[in-house]
């Protein structure tokens, strides 16, 4: 029996979430850790049906480690986030 996507993408965001995080966590200041995460898992969720499921749970750590920039990189003017934006 075939798993739905939102079945697969919430066995995917339990087993990797801890792992995602701290990854994340060791990248960007502790105030961007939950949008970033977030936002990679927004990522996984749009690919979710166009990549395979080993290579899938790979690119989440891709996707978190695209954010690894300095403060000035990831904030805007005024001091926004602007992370996938």
């Amino acid at each position: 029996m075939e798993q739905t996507a939102e079945a697969r993408f919430a066995e995917i965001y339990e087993r990797r979430r801890d792992a995602v995080e701290a990854f994340v966590r060791r990248r960007v200041p502790a105030d961007l850790v939950d949008d970033v995460v977030a936002e990679t898992f927004l990522i996984c969720w749009r690919k979710l049906g166009s990549v395979p499921a080993e290579a899938l749970a790979l690119a989440l750590r891709s996707e978190a480690a695209a954010f690894e920039v300095g403060p000035e990189e990831v904030l805007g003017a005024g001091g926004r986030h602007r992370c996938g934006g």
